[in-house]
């Protein structure tokens, strides 16, 4: 074993033994029996239409992927059983490693270079936090007076000004990436493949999408469905699990983007980001720690179970198809 697959391992040791200290800590000052009766005896209805509506928004997602290839595009199933793979790998790696998988396997199994394939990954995760974030804005702005008694009109203002900025951070990002390709077109072209020759390729994909209206418009409507879906699926768990929260959408919201943020460090399938991010989120709502950490286990169901049933068939599908071929 080389030095940086022990270092990888490693890692991974630090952060199963973090999540588990999460963990224990959190369940420490929970009723966990009653935990586990709030999620045995919640409404089943709703947690069938919460799982279902996630399944929708990662085939979604990895359709999203396909059109974010420039044309002419390998198979939609291609592309959308990758996608999956790599969308489970993402469970058990931090900081979306797996999306790397994704790169290498588009370049196996349907020619994609690796610097459009990087344009096409980074273009789908760039469009979904900005659209996410125009939503969270719209919810911060719609529902403001109600969060000004909640978490009071200081606080509220401070979740205003940082959406607002990442938005427009986003949409400065866009821009800044045209500006970067146009540029690089009109620098003499590298003679060996290298870094800057991926760079190049990459930001002309992606340049070369964020130009043209037909297909930003189409891509922002599949992002904005998926978005929709995500925070639909999320928001469905309160009342599965009888949880009486104000403007649950929102709720939602903050614990997709808190959830997100914690699986930098932590791997969101270990769960303690999710469980650490909900205690906080949701006590100024007035949800106990215990209704908390009921939430926090629902959505780590609700974002582990439909992904690894889609990602694991379409992994033994690719392996069956590899080894036919």
């Amino acid at each position: 074993m080389d030095s940086s697959t022990r270092r990888a391992w490693s890692v991974r040791a630090l952060q199963l033994l973090a999540s588990i200290a999460v963990l224990v800590t959190l369940a420490q000052s929970a009723d966990t029996d009653r935990v586990w009766e709030m999620l045995t005896q919640g409404m089943p209805a709703w947690l069938v239409g919460a799982l279902l509506l996630k399944a929708a928004s990662i085939v979604l997602h990895e359709v999203r992927l396909w059109h974010a290839l420039p044309a002419p595009r390998p198979s939609l199933l291609a592309v959308i059983r990758i996608g999956l793979i790599a969308g489970t790998l993402n469970l058990a790696l931090p900081a979306r490693a797996g999306d790397l998988s994704a790169l290498a396997l588009l370049r196996r199994d349907c020619g994609v270079s690796v610097g459009t394939a990087g344009a096409a990954v980074g273009l789908v995760a760039f469009l979904e936090m900005a659209v996410f974030a125009v939503f969270l804005l719209g919810a911060l702005v719609i529902g403001a007076g109600r969060w000004e008694l909640l978490l009071g009109a200081a606080a509220h203002a401070r979740a205003l000004k940082l959406t607002t900025l990442g938005t427009l951070a986003a949409a400065a990002g866009a821009v800044v990436i045209v500006a970067l390709a146009r540029r690089l077109k009109s620098t003499p072209q590298a003679a060996a493949p290298g870094p800057v020759t991926l760079l190049r390729e990459g930001l002309s994909a992606a340049a070369s999408a964020l130009s043209t209206a037909r297909w930003l418009g189409a891509h922002l409507a599949m992002t904005a469905a998926q978005v929709a879906l995500m925070l639909a699926a999320a928001a469905a768990l309160f009342p599965m699990l009888r949880l009486p929260v104000p403007l649950p959408g929102l709720a939602a919201a903050g614990m997709m983007a808190g959830a997100s943020v914690a699986g930098v460090v932590l791997p969101p399938g270990f769960g303690a980001g999710p469980a650490a991010v909900s205690v906080v989120l949701l006590a100024p709502l007035g949800i106990t720690e215990t209704g908390a950490l009921a939430y926090a286990a629902g959505f780590w169901l609700l974002g582990s179970l439909p992904t690894v049933l889609l990602g694991l068939p379409a992994l033994w599908w690719r392996d069956g198809d590899r080894l036919r071929s």
